[in-house]
């Protein structure tokens, strides 16, 4: 009954873009890195709107996403895949 009422609140409150953004800067395997990007996100974009522009905001959150995804795809706090044979 829960994960019904979770997934319903879930579709109705969707959120933004940038609220998943932490959760992934972090590695979505793990809850530090979650927390941690999660901070880092919020700082980050709040000091974006403070001293550049609101504008850019959402741009550079998602900028440095694709950095640290480029170079490292399991997020900054997660661990590599293991590939089993």
């Amino acid at each position: 009954m829960s994960r019904r009422s979770g997934r319903a609140a879930a579709l109705r409150q969707r959120g933004q873009p940038s609220h998943w953004a932490g959760a992934v800067l972090g590695g979505l395997g793990s809850i530090t890195g979650a927390l941690v990007g999660g901070f880092a996100v919020g700082i980050l974009s709040d000091l974006i709107a403070g001293y550049v522009s609101a504008n850019l905001q959402l741009t550079v959150v998602f900028a440095l996403i694709v950095v640290v995804l480029y170079l490292r795809p399991q997020g900054l706090f997660g661990q590599a895949a293991q590939v089993r044979q």
